[in-house]
């Protein structure tokens, strides 16, 4: 198959996953919202102390602004424009197996699983597994390879900044054994970068690294029934398992992962250990341990052996984040392309059976189809809501309608305000974890904007009725949703 071929049928199997996704794509507020806002305010001091943030991601976000001023479209053009990288990198370098690659990734439910970053940190890792696939490198270069892109993507991903100095190592051991000058001029260049990298490791916060241990050391209690009703998002169980106080000085945004090391290092190792024995984990590592003892066991798997070792260092900071905060999919996402066109062009599955093109791609089309099924099926409706989207623009016509620069806003759904045509100051209603905190919050500080979402009742444990009793005695006007965007918003009398 020519390559043009190749390409127009990447492209139009992409068309038509994009095309589909206008059944079930909504917006996602939390990280992925975040970085949309983190774009609008992006500088280039984000790049030195604030990796967090995902600097290379926000600036993506930035430039997209220059073209799609309205955050909405942005959000979604960003999306599309990363299934598009994503899917059509292996072809750009020519490779056997891209059209398989594409259908298998868009006939999974790969490209739904956000937040979209890890789609961003994916591309530049896949980008240099094609070129590994390429080229007749040897192992101190691939691993060098490895510091880069590991260097590159720390900067969408902050996880991966230890990934730079596990490859600068790797190089360092490979260029010993092949003792050559541009196994030396590897090794200088992986130092460099670990140099570079250790300074925005300096002086960035790890709050953030502190935040998902919590959460996700409340979700596995919630698992195991130690944490029945709470939020694990929201809940300070894991603060009170470690003995950290963070009550009494509202420090709960400055604690690290590091500081829960300190303050119980056997708890600390417990949870540990149940990320390592968790199948996800134990998968991941059988995958790559069994492709390394292939690589070196084998006549054929020595001519992938620098594939192979790019990836096998390039997943450390996966293992890492497994390990530490818990094994959850969008990790995955960031690997799993390059782990497929290697693993493809490594086991080269079509060998002999001359299957034509166009049945891979219809194979492919019939699963997207079940998919736009399946997720419209689940929700009863067709096309599926999207509740999130209807919310920003019931909340957008409010603007319109009764405009409030600078009004206060109540929100247990934490929308950034960079939805909003209008400035808002946001209070997260999370803030407050009781019924009661919420009651005397409304009652002393009157914010001018209450967003109700249906689940309210739900968090509280209290009725529709009560909520609404509240705040009508306080003066609020309802300002009635669609039926879609499960919200209502309580507008104050001034």
């Amino acid at each position: 198959m020519t390559h043009r071929r190749r390409l127009s049928l990447i492209l139009g199997i992409i068309a038509f996953y994009l095309l589909l996704s206008l059944l079930w794509q909504d917006i996602y507020f939390a990280d992925e919202s975040m970085y949309l806002q983190a774009g609008v305010r992006f500088r280039l001091a984000m790049f030195v102390n604030e990796l967090s943030f995902a600097p290379l991601y926000s600036m993506w976000y930035h430039a997209l602004q220059t073209i799609c001023p309205e955050p909405t479209v942005r959000y979604f053009l960003s999306w599309a424009l990363l299934v598009i990288a994503t899917a059509s990198v292996p072809v750009i370098f020519g490779l056997e197996y891209s059209v398989l690659f594409a259908s298998v990734l868009l006939a999974l439910p790969y490209f739904s699983i956000w937040p979209y970053v890890s789609l961003f940190a994916c591309i530049p890792l896949l980008a240099f597994a094609g070129f590994s696939l390429k080229r007749e490198l040897t192992l101190s270069t691939v691993s060098m390879i490895a510091c880069m892109a590991c260097f590159l993507v720390a900067f969408s991903r902050p996880e991966f900044a230890y990934g730079v100095f596990a490859g600068a190592c790797a190089c360092i051991v490979f260029a010993l054994v092949e003792r050559t000058r541009a196994a030396l001029a590897a090794v200088a260049v992986a130092l460099a970068l670990s140099a570079a990298m250790s300074y925005p490791l300096k002086h960035s916060s790890s709050a953030r690294s502190g935040i998902a241990f919590v959460q996700h050391f409340n979700l596995r209690a919630q698992q195991r029934h130690e944490l029945p009703d709470a939020d694990p998002n929201t809940s300070l169980y894991a603060y009170r398992a470690f003995g950290i106080d963070v009550q009494s000085n509202g420090s709960e945004n400055q604690v690290t992962a590091m500081d829960f090391y300190r303050a119980n290092r056997r708890l600390f190792a417990r949870h540990l250990f149940r990320n390592l024995i968790d199948p996800r984990t134990l998968l991941l590592l059988g995958v790559l341990l069994g492709a390394l003892a292939w690589a070196w066991r084998t006549q054929r798997g020595s001519a992938f052996r620098p594939p192979i070792v790019f990836l096998a260092l390039c997943s450390l900071p996966i293992f890492a984040a497994y390990i530490v905060v818990y094994p959850n999919m969008h990790y995955l996402t960031i690997i799993f392309p390059p782990l497929l066109i290697v693993g493809l062009e490594a086991w080269n599955p079509m060998a002999g059976l001359h299957l034509a093109p166009w049945k891979i791609v219809g194979c492919s089309v019939f699963m997207m189809l079940a998919f736009a099924a399946a997720k419209c099926m689940r929700s009863h409706k067709f096309p599926r809501p999207r509740p999130n989207l209807a919310m920003i623009r019931c909340m957008r016509s409010l603007d319109i309608v009764r405009p409030s620069p600078g009004a206060t806003v109540l929100d247990p759904l934490v929308v950034p305000d960079t939805y909003f045509k209008l400035n808002k100051v946001i209070t997260p209603a999370y803030l407050m974890p009781s019924w009661g905190q919420y009651s005397q919050y409304v009652q002393a500080n009157r914010p001018d904007w209450i967003l109700v979402p249906d689940s309210l009742s739900q968090q509280y444990g209290v009725t529709t009725d009560q909520i609404t009793d509240l705040l009508a005695t306080e003066k609020y006007t309802r300002y009635a949703c669609p039926a879609e965007a499960t919200l209502n918003i309580f507008v104050a009398h001034r």
